[in-house]
């Protein structure tokens, strides 16, 4: 999976110099069979590259300079990203209380990972600031206007994108809970 707290997850090869097809091959990770020791629900086999293909025509193309904001803490979360291309970085923090929160280095964000679906789907305000890495990145920008549209026009695409966002937010819980029951 892309999603990794020190970016040292596997690099890419842009072999497509299309927008749909990087999108659509990034997503497509979310999706596909897990690992064997994992549950999964088999589907027909190319059933989802065709929505793959149409939910990536239907997502924005944002492109962000190097440091630049991608999302401040709490400003309103109306969009989520899928970085495609470059980093992402987001403060890590400790503590419980915001005021007693201390920074305690960073989260970086590599091609295929998600970013700000958790705030998104809780629907509050950002919980923490993103930035582009010292590159810049580029990202496909999940807005609630697309979702609401999906919804109602292609609810398949609609349920994909879903699918997809709870397929990140099991994996960092996975993530998470493993180096809390290591110890």
């Amino acid at each position: 999976m892309a999603w990794s707290i020190d970016g040292s997850g596997p690099r890419r090869k842009q072999n497509h110099n299309s927008w749909e097809v990087k999108v659509a091959s990034l997503l497509r990770e979310y999706i596909s069979p897990l690992q064997a020791n994992d549950l999964i629900v088999q589907q027909t086999p190319g059933q989802d590259d065709v929505a793959l293909s149409l939910l990536s025509k239907s997502l924005e193309q944002r492109r962000y300079k190097p440091n630049e904001a991608l999302f401040l803490a709490d400003s309103p979360s109306d969009f989520f990203l899928l970085i495609v291309d470059g980093l992402a970085t987001s403060p890590a923090k400790s503590g419980d209380e915001p005021s007693a929160q201390r920074s305690v280095g960073k989260f970086t964000f590599s091609p295929g990972s998600l970013l700000g679906e958790v705030d998104f789907h809780l629907d509050r305000s950002r919980s923490h600031s993103a930035h582009a890495g010292p590159r810049g990145c580029l990202a496909a920008a999940i807005t609630r206007l697309t979702v609401a549209k999906l919804e109602e026009e292609e609810p398949k695409l609609a349920l994909l994108i879903q699918r997809v966002a709870l397929r990140s937010v099991c994996c960092m819980y996975s993530h998470a809970t493993m180096g809390l029951f290591a110890r």
